[in-house]
């Protein structure tokens, strides 16, 4: 749920808030409040970025991050997907801080809390700002959208 606000808030906020309280996101200039993972989705995040991190221990083409880790796409959005892989074509993006652009692959891992951000204006954006290939993944019904 976004924080009511009468101006879009930008990376530079996002950098201004406390590194002990809650995590958030900002999608189009609003934060949004990133809930603790359940034990599912947490499970289900972390075999999709130990298979690709132990893939990328054989094949050393890139590497792959685990939330929470910051993907800058704009001056409106930093997201922290669940996983994400760079390329290392894309190693310029990254910084001592998360990333400044687009991954080649974004994994969003459904949680009640965020599932609408996750089908709707994220996957826009991340379509948007050049990722080019964004997983969303339903414990649930353990299916993958590509």
């Amino acid at each position: 749920m976004p924080l009511v606000t009468h101006r879009p808030f930008t990376v530079h906020d996002y950098r201004e808030l406390p590194d002990n309280g809650p995590r958030y996101q900002l999608v189009e200039g609003d934060f949004h409040m990133a809930l603790a993972p359940n034990r599912f989705h947490q499970t289900c995040a972390g075999k999709i970025y130990s298979a690709l991190d132990n893939w990328l221990d054989s094949h050393p083409v890139g590497k792959a991050y685990i939330a929470p880790f910051d993907v800058y796409l704009t001056d409106l959005n930093v997201y922290q997907p669940d996983v994400c892989y760079f390329s290392s074509e894309r190693y310029a993006c990254l910084t001592r801080e998360g990333a400044k652009g687009a991954p080649e692959l974004a994994v969003e891992v459904l949680s009640p809390s965020s599932a609408h951000l996750d089908l709707g204006l994220k996957k826009e954006i991340y379509a948007r700002t050049g990722v080019l290939e964004y997983w969303i993944v339903d414990p649930d019904t353990r299916l993958v959208k590509v």
